[in-house]
């Protein structure tokens, strides 16, 4: 059995080196979409259900709480040595913010809560515009 959730947050970013506009600092209304797979359990208030919405729901704000109207920049980016990660909400990270890089790295993070709940990750689809999407599928 697959179900699916999905959240909606804002957060900014940069593409250092793209020859185009998203070189310049901007943001979107990203949508996260969340697909798991599971056995429906048996007994419980869970009774017929892989896991609560609500339950995956809380997983998957404590991964983009942490990101939700803040601004994610490349380490090397020349504006991060002009912000203080603390009081400006911005987070550094190792490689440039793409859509396919945020997905990969969603994906890993949900992955691991997920699965300490005995629930399986299947697919995180990341939409950065209502027409633009990247996908990471479990292998």
């Amino acid at each position: 059995m697959t179900i699916t959730k999905e959240v909606q947050f804002d957060m900014g970013h940069r593409l250092m080196e793209y020859a185009g506009p998203c070189s310049r600092l901007h943001g979107h209304r990203y949508r996260l979409v969340v697909s798991v797979d599971g056995v429906l359990q048996g007994k419980g208030s869970e009774s017929g259900m892989v896991i609560d919405f609500a339950k995956l729901k809380a997983t998957i704000a404590e991964v983009v709480g942490q990101y939700d109207h803040h601004t994610v920049l490349q380490l090397e980016d020349p504006l991060s040595m002009k912000v203080d990660p603390e009081r400006d909400g911005v987070v550094l990270l190792h490689w440039p913010p793409t859509a396919e890089n945020l997905a990969q790295m969603f994906f890993d993070m949900l992955a691991l809560r997920l699965g300490l709940q005995r629930i399986t990750l299947v697919r995180v689809q990341l939409w950065e515009t209502p027409t633009s999407m990247a996908e990471v599928t479990r292998e």
